[in-house]
């Protein structure tokens, strides 16, 4: 089975961004990280919970408002 490293495995969307969930494979041990951008473009950043991700949109959506 071919392993993946780093490559989309999902795309959606949260709250007007775009989700893109990906898989890394560390020494065997595989971890999801989700990742943000906003409808512009910009990055939101990324956090291996999908719950943290969430408190970084709405850090970017603050911090694009300032």
């Amino acid at each position: 089975m071919k392993k993946l490293r780093g490559q989309p495995v999902q795309l959606g969307e949260h709250d007007g961004y775009t989700i893109a969930v990906t898989s890394e494979d560390y020494r065997g041990t595989v971890s999801f990280w989700w990742h943000a951008w906003s409808a512009a473009g910009s990055y939101a950043g990324q956090a291996n919970d999908p719950e943290l991700l969430t408190l970084l949109i709405a850090r970017h959506r603050y911090d694009l408002t300032d």
